[in-house]
């Protein structure tokens, strides 16, 4: 029996009970049928029903031009390259996984600090079935060089795509993970996963992940020409448990196009801002097999140069390219604008995020430019991701989109909001034509802060602006460029303002009216300037002439809820949804005059605001399907106490004796500190599950620190042998799930 069809204990890294599972799928492995391709020059590997073909790279070694087939009911692999300077290149798979494989299916890692590992022309396109948790590719914690993943198409898995962030753990050795040219798409967790100082994904798109990029325990992470699009969030930096202490993940990014994020913590930064929509580039364009064969063959693989990432769009010079884009689902979106120069229709130089043209004047019946005696006249209909284009020459006046859900506004390629398109072209109204005097008010920054957000309200029109003067720390202080969370609205005739900022940079503001609130989370690296001068929080009130006077009932706040739980909230005034809010809440039957009851799901876009005059009396939270995960708990923008409301952990769960367990949780779940060297991330756990055995020797004890609930405990023998002498959550005795 060669090594390509088992695995030695002292190459592999699995223990003896995964090891021995492992062999039983392997006894038949002599019906494998092994043949090379007439046409081509690759090998073919057919793997039979109920079988696992195992391969396990040495030292120095390549393995390479092999098609893996596993379209046999219960087919299945195992890659392990657990080793120094070696390569996997054009392979493919040809088949989805019907069955979890209980552990990570294709493992790599190097060694030495100085050796080196490449995965080239990959295929795992064509993912699973469902059930279980099977992975793409997985970076080993012990991973201690250099490895490169380049040039693959990873696709249709539910646990990460590609998992490469265990080396930077605090229990990791530290290796780089470099990850270029590769496309992920339909993962769970996350589509790209880093985690470890140099670690890097360039030229890759990330697209329908539970998580596009997640960033973590490092602050020396990198993403370059990357398009990351279309998933509960888009980046994620930062975790609530795994980063626990420190260290924390910071991203910087070039080039690189996104639309939605997440910073877990405040300690959490994305350095760099989004360059535009994000395009969603397939595979064949990243030079990223599309299909086993082609993998196999060579087609599209690293042999040839890496493509340059696409050139820089150009705009025009005179004047802005403005364009309204839609959704794949929309249907006969129109818009209309005014303009105080010159308009034409025009055809943007890069395409929508469903890879449409966006160009004006297409629908001849329904697409108009004119001139009218006050000025320009221009708008149109399209649908089906694609778009309409214009050149304007002149400040936009005013400008109407009349299906916002499925139609936006892009200014030079960077998505806006209908008003930052009129400021932004210098459309907005001065002081001389309106009779009324702005102020300018700021919201700035000390060079640490990240994620500090405010917000305000005001009792006369609000617009992004830009101060003509930098921060102290030399950052720009400019609203609306934080697309997903920056933010001005006008409700009942109040206007309601804010956004997050950081780093030294700020926010502004042009304010026509008295500001009647305004609140700042992180006081000790914000501040807020008036037309230039420092000023409290009520000197901005006071002296905007916004004192609301002694009445705390007219004041508004905000309680900001995210998570998965049910609850209830009464306070002593008048509470409803925020107006982004209020379309998915009806009164009556979600929130009254003085009450408001209702329920989050759990997903990432899980969120609901609600603004309340008087003070709350009574806030109850409950579980929602079985589940209790607060993720925010805030009014006006300070996080409450959540152990008040409910028990938030960790909690240990603690193990002894001898037998074979595996635990699910709903929240997260790892070792203690004082267990961790003894269990690899990806192998013995992940983020929500732990899965591993006990020999029953007198040292025989590991201890786990989760939050939310066990949703899932199952115990089985170990070596023939079930003795639990200790199965305690919290010091009390607990039952299988």
């Amino acid at each position: 029996m060669t090594k390509d069809e088992t695995s030695r204990l002292a190459d592999t890294g699995l223990d003896r009970r995964s090891y021995l599972k492992a062999a039983t799928g392997i006894a038949g492995l002599a019906a494998l049928g092994t043949s090379a391709s007439a046409a081509t020059d690759y090998e073919e590997i057919v793997v039979d029903s109920g079988e696992t073909y195992r391969k396990s790279l040495s030292d120095g070694e390549t393995w390479e031009n092999v098609v893996l087939d596993i379209t046999a009911p219960g087919a299945g692999y195992s890659i392990t390259a657990t080793a120094d300077d070696w390569t996997v290149r054009n392979v493919g798979v040809r088949g989805d996984w019907d069955h979890d494989p209980g552990s990570q299916q294709f493992i790599v890692r190097t060694d030495s600090a100085d050796a080196t590992g490449l995965v080239e022309n990959v295929y795992l396109g064509d993912g699973t079935q469902g059930g279980g948790d099977p992975g793409g590719l997985f970076v080993h914690a012990r991973h201690a060089g250099t490895v490169t993943i380049r040039n693959c198409n990873i696709q249709g898995f539910p646990d990460n795509g590609i998992y490469g962030s265990a080396p930077g753990t605090s229990h990791g050795n530290g290796g780089v993970v470099r990850i270029e040219n590769t496309y992920v798409a339909d993962c769970g967790s996350s589509g790209l996963r880093i985690g470890s100082d140099g670690s890097s994904v360039e030229n890759c798109v990330a697209w329908d992940c539970d998580r596009g990029l997640w960033c973590l325990f490092s602050d020396e992470l990198e993403a370059i020409d990357s398009n990351f699009g279309a998933s509960g969030f888009d980046i994620r930096v930062g975790s609530g448990s795994q980063e626990s202490g420190g260290p924390y993940g910071e991203l910087s990014v070039t080039n690189t196009r996104w639309e939605s994020e997440q910073l877990e913590r405040s300690q959490n930064a994305i350095h760099g801002s989004s360059a535009g929509a994000p395009a969603h580039r397939g595979p064949d364009a990243l030079g990223a097999p599309t299909s086993p064969e082609a993998a196999a063959s060579g087609d599209g693989s690293g042999d040839e140069p890496a493509p340059e990432p696409e050139p820089e769009p150009e705009f025009p010079e005179d004047g802005h390219l403005v364009a309204f884009v839609t959704e794949p689902d929309a249907s006969y979106a129109s818009h209309e604008f005014y303009a105080d120069g010159p308009v034409s229709f025009a055809e943007a130089p890069y395409d929508s995020p469903s890879g449409k043209s966006i160009e004006g004047g297409t629908y001849t019946n329904r697409d108009f430019v004119e001139e009218t005696d006050d000025g320009w006249h221009a708008g149109g209909t399209t649908g089906g991701g694609a778009g309409d284009a214009y050149v304007v020459e002149g400040p936009v006046t005013s400008v109407t989109v009349d299906q916002p859900d499925v139609m936006w506004i892009e200014l030079d390629g960077e998505r806006v909001s209908e008003d930052e398109l009129v400021s932004k072209t210098g459309g907005d109204q001065d002081d001389e034509e309106t009779g009324v005097e702005s102020d300018l008010v700021a919201f700035v920054t000390e060079p640490d802060a990240a994620y500090a957000s405010h917000e305000f309200y005001a009792d006369g029109p609000v617009s992004f602006a830009e101060a003509p003067y930098d921060s102290p720390s030399g950052g720009s202080i400019e609203g609306g460029t934080y697309t997903s969370r920056d933010f001005v609205e006008e409700v009942d005739g109040t206007w309601h303002a804010g956004g997050v900022t950081g780093g030294g940079a700020g926010d502004a503001y042009a304010v026509e009216g008295p500001v009647t609130s305004v609140s700042v989370d992180q006081p000790d690296v914000m501040w807020i300037e008036l037309n230039g001068e420092r000023v409290s929080e009520a000197e901005l009130v006071e002296r905007t002439g916004g004192d609301p006077g002694d009445d705390p009932e007219s004041e508004t706040h905000t309680l900001e809820v995210a998570g998965q739980f049910d609850y209830r909230v009464e306070v002593s005034g008048e509470i409803r949804p925020a107006e982004s809010h209020a379309r998915w809440l009806s009164e009556g039957e979600a929130y009254g005059d003085d009450w408001a009851e209702w329920w989050l799901s759990g997903s990432d876009s899980a969120r609901t605001v609600w603004e309340f005059t008087g003070e709350i009396t009574s806030l109850e939270i409950d579980d929602h399907d079985g589940t209790t995960e607060l993720r925010t708990l805030a009014v006006d923008g300070e996080e409450l106490d959540h152990g008040e409301y409910v028990d938030t952990g960790p909690h240990r769960l603690d193990v002894a004796g001898q037998f074979a367990y595996r635990v699910e949780v709903s929240g997260e779940i790892r070792p203690a500190d004082a267990h961790a060297k003894w269990l690899n991330e990806g192998d013995a756990y992940g983020d929500d599950w732990a899965e591993w055995w006990l020999s029953g020797s007198e040292s025989a004890r590991t201890v786990w620190e989760f939050t939310g609930d066990i949703t899932s405990l199952d115990v089985g023998d170990y070596d023939g042998v079930t003795d639990v002498r200790a199965l305690t959550v919290d010091g009390e005795p607990v039952e299988e799930v």
